[in-house]
C-alpha cells in the first residue's frame, strides 16, 4: 500500500471521493513520494485521513521461490470503511443557512430582506468598482505627492487651473462613489448578520436533520415493485380441511 498526502490545499478534507489518479511518467503522482509504503498482512488495519490518496497492489507471492505465472497472479481482498461523509460543518450550514434566509424573508415581524436595493446601486457596486488593496509603496507615494508644497503647481511655477478644477471634480465624484459603496456594504453586513442570528436559532433543528439523514442513508434500499418477491396468499382453515378430506376419500 502506498499513501500520499493531498496534492493541493483544495483537496484536503474533500466532500466527495475523487476520480482515479493516473499513473506513469505523465501521471498525477509523477515525482510525488508516498508518505507510507508498506505491505499489509491479513488482519492489518490502515487508517488514512479523509482526502489522502492511496494506491494498492498485490505483490507476487514468491515466498517459496516460485516464479510461475500462477504465483505472479496473486490476489487479495480488502474492505474500506469510510467515515465523516456528509458529516462536516458545511453540511450543517447547507441545511441551516437556506432555512434561515427563507424564514427571515417570510417573517411577519421583519422586512429586513424584503426591502428594495438602493437606487442606482450598480453605479458603484460590482466587480468593475471593486477596490483591491493598494501596495504599501504606492500608498506612500500618494501621501508624498499630497504633502508636496504648492499642491497644484507645475515644476516651472505656473498653476494649471484647468487641470486642477477637473481633478477636484473627479475627486469629489470618487468620494461620493466610495461613500455610497461603503454604505451599501454596511447595509449588506447588517442583513447578513441578521441571517446569521436566525441561523443560530436553527442549529438544533439542523442537527436533527443531519441525524435523520444519517439514519436514513443506512437503511436497506427500498425494493421496486418488480424486485419484490412474490408472496403466496395464506390459505384459510376451510380450504385446508377440504383438501385433507378429499385426500382421505381417495
Amino acid at each position: 500500500w502506498k499513501v500520499y498526502a493531498p496534492l493541493k490545499k483544495g483537496e484536503t478534507l474533500p466532500r466527495v471521493s475523487s476520480e482515479d489518479y493516473t499513473e506513469g511518467e505523465q501521471g498525477d503522482l509523477k515525482d510525488v513520494d508516498p508518505v507510507i509504503d508498506i505491505i499489509l498482512k491479513p488482519g492489518d488495519v490502515l487508517y488514512m485521513p479523509r482526502g489522502w490518496i492511496h494506491q494498492a497492489m498485490t505483490p507476487p507471492d514468491d515466498e517459496d521461490g516460485d516464479d510461475s505465472a500462477a504465483a505472479a497472479a496473486a490476489h487479495s481482498l480488502h474492505l474500506t470503511v469510510s467515515a465523516m461523509q456528509q458529516w462536516a460543518w458545511v453540511d450543517l450550514m447547507e441545511l441551516v443557512i437556506p432555512d434561515a434566509i427563507e424564514a427571515l424573508a417570510n417573517s411577519e415581524t421583519s422586512t429586513t430582506l424584503r426591502e428594495g436595493l438602493p437606487k442606482n446601486f450598480l453605479d458603484y457596486m460590482g466587480v468593475v468598482y471593486e477596490e483591491p488593496e493598494e501596495p504599501e509603496a504606492l500608498k506612500m507615494l500618494q501621501q508624498k505627492k499630497k504633502g508636496t508644497p504648492g499642491g497644484g503647481e507645475t515644476p516651472g511655477g505656473n498653476s494649471n487651473n484647468n487641470n486642477t478644477d477637473g481633478d477636484n471634480k473627479g475627486s469629489k465624484d470618487e468620494q461620493i462613489r466610495r461613500a455610497r459603496r461603503a454604505a451599501f456594504i454596511e447595509e449588506a453586513k447588517r442583513r447578513i448578520m441578521r441571517v446569521a442570528k436566525e441561523a443560530i436559532s436553527m442549529l438544533d433543528a439542523g442537527c436533527d436533520q443531519i441525524g435523520k439523514r444519517f439514519l436514513s442513508d443506512r437503511l436497506p434500499p427500498a425494493l421496486t415493485p418488480g424486485e419484490q418477491p412474490e408472496q403466496q396468499e395464506p390459505e384459510d382453515d376451510s380450504t385446508t380441511k377440504k383438501k385433507k378430506k378429499k385426500k382421505t376419500t381417495q
